[in-house]
């Protein structure tokens, strides 16, 4: 067998073993795992260890490693437990004492125990030992990922699941509650075969603060086909991902905005299209410099910008004060995560500007035109939007567009990931627009009243 232990399978009630001085015994119990416990029953001492015999009494010395065989696991633990820095330094002066290898540790105990268990366990045990290992770490890396933050899959979608057939014939909008109050008016529901369907991964019912989201939703059940694809249900995953955002959940997500302060993607210019990248930055650098008071970085190629200590507490202040419900609060963490940006949504759902129509003044009595050179015409402020959806795409591919078109483009990977961040940045601008007229106490006290407040996972 060849050797599988490594740093992450070695493991003590003081943490993990292979940092500094211990990393030696650690090192060399893996070079002689090569041949590994096989080699090892040779010796008497791996043959008691295979038995399950450990001894009582540790030796204080342990013989010199033989050069023509394996030695076993614990006469190297015993070597490296037995080390002296008084006889390593005369070593190094008397020709004929052999030095010893330096290993110190915390917890000898422990980790010669665990190096004892390793050592009686068989080639087979062994590799399921650190695939144990392996999948308990592969578990703790993928906690923030399954919270949904850091992907589209809001709803916390299990993978393994199978896909749910279409059974349904007809699909409907029909009010979320009886109107028996005034506030009660305005959400909805969406009905397959007159049955209400469920918030995706969960088994509270999908309410939708407005017509025109329900309408989409319903939309995106009519035109499944064979089986369920949650791929093309954006606006349904959106909002079965804001029903599972409680109300202490707003802060954390204010915080995972937040990552993308220090190194926003804005903050940075291709040298290949750095006066494209200006132009189409300006405006949403001169927007943000007004509504934060901070002055925008401008980073040509690599660097890294810095800020004063309470510009990002500033920052985090504003964010809490726009007062984002659920519903927006998961559309903004999913464009911030596909842009790399905080700028960019900010700018896109709160950023206006004013521009100057030039009207012409008509007769008030007879609502007839001007005569020429009457001096009619007056100009007229309106405020818009200051980005487009269009403008905030073309702006988050200004460098890659370049590249791809530089150096070409890989079919099945540019292509398909530029569509796939179109999809996920329409769905969660539509979702914002359609339910910036919500507040958060509004949405909690629905999903109160209906029962589609979603505690926990299911199981």
């Amino acid at each position: 067998m060849h050797c599988r232990l490594t740093a992450t399978a070695l493991r003590t009630p003081h943490g993990a073993v292979g940092a500094g001085p211990r990393r030696w015994l650690l090192v060399r119990t893996t070079t002689y795992m090569t041949d590994g416990v096989r080699s090892c029953a040779s010796s008497s001492a791996a043959s008691a260890a295979s038995l399950g015999i450990a001894p009582k009494k540790r030796p204080s010395a342990a013989a010199p490693l033989p050069h023509d065989g394996a030695p076993s696991i614990r006469s190297a633990t015993a070597a490296a437990r037995s080390y002296n820095p008084e006889t390593a330094a005369a070593a190094m002066v008397a020709p004929n004492v052999t030095p010893k290898a330096e290993a110190s540790f915390s917890a000898p105990d422990e980790l010669t125990e665990k190096v004892d268990q390793l050592a009686r366990m068989t080639p087979q045990e062994l590799d399921e030992y650190v695939k144990g290992v392996q999948q308990e770490e592969d578990t703790a890396s993928r906690a923030l990922v399954d919270d949904g933050v850091h992907q589209m899959d809001v709803s916390l979608t299990r993978r393994y699941q199978g896909a749910q057939r279409v059974f349904w014939k007809t699909v409907s909008v029909v009010p979320a509650l009886p109107a028996t109050r005034e506030s009660d008016q305005g959400w909805y529901a969406v009905a397959l075969d007159g049955r209400r369907v469920k918030a995706f991964e969960s088994t509270v019912p999908l309410v939708l603060p407005s017509e025109a989201y329900a309408l989409a939703v319903a939309h995106e059940y009519a035109t499944q086909q064979q089986h369920l694809n949650k791929l093309l249900m954006p606006m349904t995953d959106l909002a079965s991902g804001a029903q599972h955002v409680q109300p202490q959940a707003i802060l954390p997500r204010v915080d995972y905005l937040m990552s993308f302060f220090r190194n926003d993607n804005l903050y940075f210019r291709s040298p290949a299209v750095v006066a494209q990248q200006d132009e189409l930055i300006a405006p949403v650098k001169a927007w943000y410099e007004a509504w934060t008071g901070i002055e925008v970085p401008r980073i040509v190629g690599l660097g890294h910008p810095q800020f004063p200590p309470y510009i990002p507490h500033r920052i985090r202040d504003k964010l809490i004060q726009l007062e984002m419900n659920p519903y927006q609060i998961v559309a903004f963490c999913v464009i911030a995560q596909h842009c790399a940006s905080l700028m960019l949504p900010l700018a896109l759902f709160y950023g206006t500007k004013t521009v100057q129509k030039k009207t012409t003044a008509a007769n008030p009595t007879t609502m007839a035109a001007p005569e020429p050179g009457g001096g009619g015409d007056v100009g007229t402020a309106t405020v818009v939007p200051l980005l487009s959806l269009q403008q905030c795409l073309l702006i988050n591919r200004s460098e890659e567009a370049f590249n791809t078109k530089e150096f070409g483009e890989i079919k099945g990977f540019h292509d398909i990931r530029e569509q796939d961040v179109i999809v996920k940045v329409a769905a969660s601008a539509a979702a914002f627009a359609m339910t910036r007229h919500m507040s958060q106490a509004e949405c909690y006290r629905m999903f109160a009243s209906t029962g589609a407040s979603v505690t926990e996972k299911e199981d």
